[in-house]
């Protein structure tokens, strides 16, 4: 026991930095696999107040449910990614009408005539608008090509037209799912949440801290020395995880950019 006192430091401290940068889900995380760690040592060794480690999982799971109910978000994404691909029909459309007006095949040339005329005020409809704005301007488009299916036919506009619509069928019918899924959790905002955590698992690391100035053995000392070291490690893991992908989010992003400066060049 003698030589154990040696590697004791005077005083403990549980690692803080970066953790507030850190994404719901990784707030959430780092938080339950910290609890699971402070339980086990239990609330007599860290001289935790009774009720303490309740209202810590209950924040937690708090936090978990609003994660997990984050569905929303996802959509959000794949709602993104949706309206990308129909920008890209549209850009099609367009392109194969426009390069027509000239065609030597006086039929390619009459049909790019007639559906200039009934589609030019729909030209903004595949640049900088709104989702849901787009969604109606390709339903007009749809009726227009409707009307005129013998010139689409003629410009080989078919696959396109159809592709255009299952993408607009797919985005309206996944934004009725977000809007039915937000109504339906009426979760509290993380803005809410995660503040409430932050300063319950203050409070715990404020005992923890001062348990091992007031352990009453070396023995109860060392437990929450490792404790201490344990949870830092998780911490510093966690940290270095989402500074990782942060940063291959940001390449990401700078590849894209140049990607796209590539092509208007």
């Amino acid at each position: 026991m003698d030589d154990e006192k040696i590697f004791l430091p005077d005083a403990v401290q549980i690692d803080m930095d970066g953790i507030s940068h850190f994404s719901s889900n990784e707030h959430a995380g780092m938080n339950d696999e910290l609890f699971i760690l402070v339980a086990k040592a239990g609330e007599e060794l860290l001289l935790l107040p009774k009720g303490l480690m309740a209202r810590w999982e209950a924040a937690i799971k708090a936090e978990m449910g609003h994660v997990k109910g984050r569905r929303g978000s996802e959509l959000t994404k794949q709602l993104r990614e949706l309206d990308r691909e129909r920008v890209k029909m549209l850009v099609n459309l367009f392109d194969m009408i426009r390069g027509n007006r000239h065609s030597p095949i006086e039929a390619q040339r009459k049909a790019s005539e007639r559906l200039t005329l009934k589609l030019g005020r729909f030209r903004r409809t595949r640049r900088s608008m709104s989702g849901p704005l787009r969604s109606v301007d390709i339903e007009s488009i749809e009726l227009h090509l409707n009307e005129l299916a013998a010139d689409v036919e003629t410009l080989g506009l078919k696959k396109t037209a159809d592709r255009l619509h299952e993408l607009n069928e797919r985005y309206q019918a996944m934004t009725r799912q977000r809007t039915d899924e937000a109504l339906a959790q009426k979760l509290r905002p993380m803005t809410e949440l995660r503040p409430l955590t932050d300063e319950i698992f203050a409070m715990v690391r404020r005992y923890v801290e001062a348990s091992y100035l007031f352990a009453k053995t070396d023995a109860d000392r060392a437990k929450i020395y490792q404790l201490v070291m344990t949870m830092n490690r998780v911490t510093a893991e966690r940290r270095a995880g989402f500074r990782e992908s942060q940063t291959k989010r940001r390449q990401a992003r700078l590849a894209r950019q140049k990607t796209v400066m590539e092509g208007q060049a």
